[in-house]
């Protein structure tokens, strides 16, 4: 009787411990996005986004059969990229193939391309990604510009709960 009994304690305990551990990986989920913000002009600087590879196969470009034609890049990256100023001004992303900032070694392994924006030193920014444009699932990290930049990062964004 008393083994029965320890068993259902531990079985209880399991269980418990179960839950607590799937509750902290649902907490920590999210998606990790690398930039860098540097190369200063004046008051502004230049945010350097690593676009991972295979980033762009999970919401492939679209063919547009009203206009009879496929999605151009530029329209991909404003429905899956999204970085506003505080002032809800929203900052233009340019793919680009290589970046001035974020070298080879801190990139580690080829990217599938670089977005580049103009950032204001001293500003705070929202940075969206959305991975899948037909669901409502949505990304998001906060960052202020100082006055060095943000140094490089691989950043854990957090999922947008509204």
């Amino acid at each position: 009787m008393k083994g029965f009994i320890a068993l259902a304690v531990f079985g209880v305990l399991v269980v418990v411990g179960f839950i607590y551990v799937s509750k902290s990986m649902q907490d920590e989920q999210g998606t990790t996005i690398a930039y860098e913000v540097g190369n200063p002009n004046g008051d502004t600087q230049e945010i350097h986004v690593l676009v991972a590879p295979l980033t762009t196969m999970r919401d492939k470009l679209k063919y547009d059969q009203v206009h009879d034609r496929v999605q151009t890049w530029d329209e991909w990256i404003r429905d899956h990229y999204v970085l506003l100023a505080s002032n809800g001004d929203r900052v233009e992303l340019i793919r680009r193939s290589s970046s001035s900032l974020i070298s080879s070694q801190k990139a580690r392994a080829a990217p599938e391309f670089y977005l580049v924006g103009t950032v204001k030193t001293g500003e705070s920014y929202m940075f969206d990604f959305k991975p899948l444009v037909s669901e409502p699932e949505r990304f998001r990290d906060k960052f202020t510009v100082s006055q060095d930049g943000v140094p490089f990062k691989r950043k854990n964004f957090k999922p947008v709960v509204e």
